[in-house]
């Protein structure tokens, strides 16, 4: 019943022309009278839609990102195994990562992993980490046992070799990622940045990150794009442990500004993440998009801003982003080492020149 009022509740957050476009999707077979009022035509198509598309529908209602759409990318380098083995070890997974054996007043944590949908093509998958603690209710002076769900996406292309984990949260992509490992046997790794085959003479006085994240802005995004204004970058920390640090970009392009060229000449600091206006072109009309990337070691993060796009075009930004950085961040080298060197110099000049 709570399912049910659930999936009621997220069809009425749909205006009539999407609620018509959801019942051409779900049950194309089934004719809807286009000119029902909204509460007839809520009724009409949840006696249509089976239940097992509940679920997706609920969360592109709820879970779909308000201000930025963000990702984590990784890899899924095997053979597909069958749907009722992946369902099978789905069970076992969550069979053996409950709660553990403590005390109430201790925090707990349990996993959870279904697979929504299975095709050649695409997985889907909800990941659900739930912490529950005590809490101090002030006003009954007593403590009480709260719990919090997280709830994600997870999009698989096996034919691709794809990973799409849609949370900006690096531990759950964490998590989710070492769950899929326990379901599939084989390690599922986040996407990396590959900074090998870069010569000591291209690099000189910067780090091989740098230069490598560079190329990727200047030559491999220009590949889908025209390049904006360059609002804010962020810098490796000395503990890598710790958040990179935040930069903003004085005037719109980070080879003028010169306190983040002397970061990036004298102290040889690793350039790991960008914001970035991005033009592009879909169907002869140019799309702005605000842009964020996270170009760490051990993470690749994708976060486009909402603004006024709907959901599908930025489904379209995101799948062509993914296809760019799978293609340039992994190969080795550089997409264009004497335009790089030239982007160096400059920046080494910026850095010489005096206050």
């Amino acid at each position: 019943m709570k399912d049910n009022l659930t999936f009621l509740h997220a069809l009425s957050k749909n205006s009539n022309s999407e609620l018509k476009k959801i019942a051409e999707k779900y049950t194309p077979s089934v004719k809807i009278d286009p000119n029902a009022g909204k509460p007839k035509l809520i009724q009409d198509i949840a006696l249509t839609i089976p239940e097992s598309h509940y679920e997706k529908i609920i969360d592109k209602t709820f879970n779909t990102p308000k201000t930025r759409h963000m990702t984590h990318l990784a890899r899924f380098d095997m053979s597909l195994i069958s749907e009722e083995a992946i369902t099978e070890q789905c069970e076992t997974f969550n069979d053996t990562h409950g709660y553990s054996d403590l005390p109430e007043y201790q925090t707990n944590k349990k996993e959870h992993m279904e697979l929504i949908e299975y095709s050649e093509e695409e997985l889907t998958f909800y990941y659900t980490v739930t912490t529950r603690k005590p809490e101090f209710d002030s006003d009954s002076m007593e403590s009480r046992t709260i719990t919090y769900p997280k709830k994600i996406k997870i999009l698989i292309k096996p034919a691709e070799n794809k990973v799409s984990v849609f949370s900006g949260d690096r531990d759950l992509m964490n998590y989710s990622l070492t769950a899929l490992t326990n379901i599939f046997g084989k390690a599922i790794t986040p996407l990396t940045l590959n900074s090998t085959g870069i010569s000591e003479v291209v690099k000189g006085s910067f780090s091989f990150h740098t230069v490598k994240t560079i190329d990727f802005i200047y030559h491999g995004l220009s590949r889908i794009g025209r390049i904006g204004a360059i609002t804010e970058i962020d810098l490796e920390t000395p503990s890598k442990s710790k958040k990179p640090q935040k930069v903003k970009v004085q005037g719109d392009d980070l080879l003028e500004d010169k306190s983040i060229c002397d970061y990036l000449f004298f102290h040889a600091r690793n350039l790991v993440g960008v914001k970035i206006d991005l033009k592009f072109m879909i169907e002869e009309v140019e799309h702005k998009i605000n842009l964020e990337l996270s170009l760490r070691e051990d993470r690749v993060r994708v976060g486009i801003k909402r603004d006024k796009h709907p959901l599908e075009r930025i489904t379209t930004f995101y799948n062509v982003l993914e296809d760019n950085m799978h293609t340039y961040l992994r190969q080795p080298g550089l997409i264009n080492e004497s335009r790089v060197m030239e982007i160096l110099e400059k920046i080494r000049k910026t850095a010489m020149t005096r206050s």
